[in-house]
Formats: C-alpha cells, structure tokens, sequence
C-alpha cells in the first residue's frame, strides 16, 4: 500500500504532531501552575486561619507561662511571655530580610557569611552576620557619639567622614613609603 506523501498530507501530519506536543507542553505548564496555586492556597490557608478569641488566648498563655499553675501570670511571667513574643517577632523579621536564594545580594553576603564553607548561607549564618555586622555598627556610633544620646548627629557623622578620610589619606601614605622602601 503506498501512503499520499502530498505537501498538504505532510503538512497535516506536521500541524498534528505540533498540536500534541504544544498540548503536552501546555498541559505541563498548566499543572506546574495548578501545584504553584496549591502551594498558594496552602499558604493563604495557613495565614487565614480563624483568630483566637481572647478566652483562648489566655487559655493558651496560661497553658504556656503559669509556672506555678495558679491561674495568673506574676510579672516574671509576664515578661517570660514578653520576651518571648519579642524573640519570635525578632526571629520572623530576620526571616524575611534574608535576601532570596538566587539573588545578587545574597550571593554577594553568602560569600562573608557562609562560615561552615557548604557553598549555602543558613538562617543561622545570616543571624550571626547580622549580628556581627550590627556590633561592629554599634561600636562605630559609640565611638563617634560625643553626646552619647546613642545616635549620631549631623557634626558627629561629619566627625565620623573626617576621621575615615584621613585613615584612607594615612594608608595611602604608608602604601607610597612602602613602594619608595621598596624601590631603593
């Protein structure tokens, strides 16, 4: 039996073959959106979750911080539950101000914050960065802040310009005498 290659039966054959694999595709891409969607309705579920009434709110603090199970909270454990709450407030705020894998900018601070050398920057790592970072931010502000009100004023950061101007002015110099001991 012989098959009627004609352009328009090739044609046809090929338009088929186009639809299939352009419907496979399609079907694909409509699935990876449907688990995308599902991961969002998850989320969205999670985050929607019915409010406690403040009867079960207490309950639930009570259950929680009274140590001695009299039914209140003494002031230390209130401020047990206080600091707590600041913590996990503290802990979520990190979370979300950790750059996104992929990033410029976390590319950039995995490469200081990376400590374990895995190629991957934890929370934990990020945590300790930040921390770091945040120190060494504190120590500059102490050293400059003349009124010690714990910011920094307009003449104090001035102070602060002044003072790494002529850090960078004294190690060029000491660069160029290096150079000049070295020549001779």
């Amino acid at each position: 039996m012989k098959i009627n290659r004609t352009p328009r039966a090739r044609l046809t054959g090929l338009s088929i073959a186009t639809c299939l694999l352009f419907g496979l595709t399609t079907v694909s891409a409509q699935e990876e959106q449907a688990k995308e969607e599902g991961t969002k309705t998850e989320q969205a579920a999670e985050e929607k979750k019915p409010k406690q009434t403040a009867k079960e709110r207490k309950e639930e603090m009570l259950r929680k911080y009274d140590a001695d199970g009299d039914g209140k909270l003494s002031k230390e454990e209130k401020d047990k539950a206080k600091a707590d709450r600041k913590a996990e407030q503290t802990q979520k705020r990190l979370e979300n101000s950790m750059p996104k894998k992929g990033t410029k900018a976390y590319d950039k601070l995995k490469a200081q914050a990376d400590k374990d050398g895995d190629g991957e920057m934890s929370l934990e790592e990020y945590v300790a960065y930040r921390k770091a970072e945040d120190a060494k931010k504190a120590a500059k502000i102490a050293e400059f802040d003349a009124d010690g009100d714990g910011k920094l004023n307009k003449e104090e950061r001035q102070a602060m310009k002044d003072a790494a101007k002529n850090k960078d002015k004294s190690a060029d110099a000491k660069a160029d005498d290096k150079e000049d001991g070295a020549d001779s």
